[in-house]
């Protein structure tokens, strides 16, 4: 006997799919994550003895809670209906990623992605669960983007932007796209979620587990869209805080009125503005600095440091700051407003225009790998964007930071690995490689290095 069904519309589950359910043998799913890494379309399952009355679990592991799947297209089982047993799957694949090759290209991309998106933050002790979340929340709906023509591509769930992959890799995606990038940022800081969604919403999110709490985050709603005519949908660095860390209350007040999703989440501690909710009044994202977080407060037009509440910089036109966007670089600041980008050290408050538009006004910005993105508007309604290479000072480079983006990344570890077996390298300084601050450059400050990109708590030089 045999059963086959195609990739589900994820938004059109009417469930969460429960942690509960995911009570599968770790040799099961690295024989899952093979043998699908690999796009095969037909495996052997007769070695794990599972049982077919858990075919609907099994569907719903592969499509609801392993976001490094999201090239699973349609599923079938084949079973003995003697022993009750599934002896074999079956499994087609998007076309974008149907054989070997081309899966692992795309997962390459999206572990890059997410990569960025972690640096400083997965295997960092100092920073709390709320505080990772939330970071994580702010730079994926930094860095995607909505996919609005997906909404009428007829083949749309053969495109990336249904899955993590589009949402990491490509960096534009549809609610489960940001959805399963989220999961998958999660677990990787050892934070679990669910995935969930409503049918009359034709929506999906997350229900977030902090300390074993549940809450419901929304990345999506999150990322709004900016409305304005021409191709880009986002603003860059614009991110808001309604739908993050909710109730089943308070989510319902931000516009999630269906009663087809799961209500599980009742803690309503985050659900209003507090000290301790101080995103609320933040449409900016987060920046992380050498542990402390720093926001943009669009209601008193200043950037506040969240650890101890002091004021880092205030605007001089602070009726105008909901417009204006919080970036770094580094151990630097970076903020947007009318038609200025400012450095800002935090630790002085020091302030210096590092570039002014001179046609339109910043309707957004943001900082990644190693430029400025602005995003103008002309004042009727056109958007336009520009890019603009930017790197620290000599002086002020990030310990460990050989390429000069600002953060340590693989880029560094391999720059550095590549010196110490003797290639020439330009940006090979040796004062700069000297990340154990020994004097000389040798494997310890490659260990140190490799340590640091692992996730280990390690102080560079």
């Amino acid at each position: 006997w045999e059963t086959w069904e195609p990739f589900p519309d994820l938004r059109q589950k009417d469930k969460a799919f429960k942690l509960s359910e995911r009570n599968f043998s770790s040799g099961l799913m690295d024989h899952l994550k093979e043998q699908m890494g690999k796009c095969a379309t037909e495996f052997n399952m007769e070695q794990f003895s599972f049982p077919y009355d858990r075919w609907e679990e099994l569907k719903n592991v592969i499509w609801y809670a392993t976001p490094e799947l999201f090239h699973v297209m349609s599923l079938g089982a084949v079973y003995n209906p003697s022993t009750g047993m599934i002896t074999k799957l079956r499994a087609s694949y998007a076309t974008y990623a149907d054989t070997k090759e081309e899966y692992q290209t795309c997962f390459a991309k999206m572990r890059a992605g997410a990569e960025y998106l972690l640096r400083d933050v997965k295997g960092n002790d100092n920073l709390t669960q709320v505080e990772k979340a939330l970071i994580l929340h702010d730079r994926l709906a930094v860095w995607n983007e909505y996919d609005l023509d997906a909404l009428s591509d007829m083949n749309s769930n053969q495109r990336p932007s249904f899955g993590a992959y589009g949402a990491l890799g490509e960096a534009t995606s549809v609610c489960q796209g940001y959805a399963m990038a989220y999961m998958y940022l999660l677990q990787q800081v050892g934070i679990e979620s669910d995935y969930c969604s409503s049918q009359t919403l034709n929506h999906g999110w997350n229900i977030v587990y902090i300390d074993g709490v549940a809450y419901h985050v929304d990345v999506t709603w999150d990322d709004p869209i900016n409305g304005y005519s021409g191709p880009y949908s986002d603003t860059y660095g614009n991110v808001q805080h309604t739908n993050f860390l909710r109730s089943s209350a308070g989510i319902w007040d931000t516009g999630h009125e269906a009663n087809d999703y799961d209500t599980t989440p009742n803690d309503s501690r985050y659900d209003s503005k507090s000290t301790t909710t101080w995103w609320w009044n933040s449409n900016a994202e987060v920046q992380l600095i050498d542990n402390n977080l720093y926001y943009l407060d669009n209601d008193l037009g200043k950037v506040i440091c969240a650890n101890n509440g002091s004021t880092v910089y205030s605007y001089d036109n602070a009726w105008y700051s909901f417009y204006y966007r919080l970036s770094s670089v580094g151990r630097m600041l970076l903020s947007s407003n009318h038609n200025t980008v400012q450095r800002i050290n935090p630790a002085t408050g020091a302030a210096s225009v590092v570039y002014t538009v001179q046609n339109g006004h910043i309707q957004g910005m943001k900082y990644e790998n190693g430029k400025i993105h602005i995003q103008l508007e002309d004042g009727n309604g056109n958007v336009s964007r520009q890019s603009i290479a930017y790197t620290l000072p000599e002086g002020e480079a990030v310990p460990g930071d050989f390429t000069g983006e600002g953060f340590v990344n693989s880029a560094d570890g391999l720059l550095l690995l590549r010196w110490l077996n003797g290639w020439e390298l330009a940006v090979a300084q040796e004062n700069k490689l000297d990340v154990s601050g020994d004097g000389k450059v040798d494997s310890l400050d490659g260990l140190l290095l490799m340590r640091k990109l692992n996730g280990w708590n390690v102080t560079l030089q």
